[in-house]
């Protein structure tokens, strides 16, 4: 922080390390406000999101499905949208699908 300090006194205009530690935590906070309201205006559990203020910069937290359904963050109807589809199960289904491709083919032939 001191090289931070020392390479943005002059374009903040700094006097002292006082006014730096004071912009520091300023923009924290602000940032942190930011992001608070974005994730709750999205629907995000204020448990969640102190959970998540929790950890610092080295730090990573790695919630659970679980978690990301219960605190709001992940959608289980967006989730089951992004499912690729699935191949028919039902015998008669692959039957006919193959009968299909069976007259397709014989008329590409006749």
């Amino acid at each position: 922080m001191e090289r931070y300090y020392d390479a943005k006194k002059e374009d903040f205009g700094w006097n002292t390390p006082f006014e730096f530690s004071n912009w520091v935590q300023k923009d924290t906070f602000e940032v942190a406000t930011q992001l608070y309201d974005r994730f709750s205006q999205a629907g995000v559990a204020p448990e969640f999101i102190s959970q998540a203020f929790k950890y610092d910069i080295e730090q990573m937290w790695y919630p659970s499905r679980t978690e990301l359904v219960n605190f709001g963050v992940v959608n289980l109807v967006e989730l089951a949208a992004m499912r690729p589809p699935t191949r028919p199960t039902n015998i008669k289904k692959i039957e006919d699908a193959f009968q299909e491709v069976q007259i397709s083919q014989l008329e590409q032939t006749e």
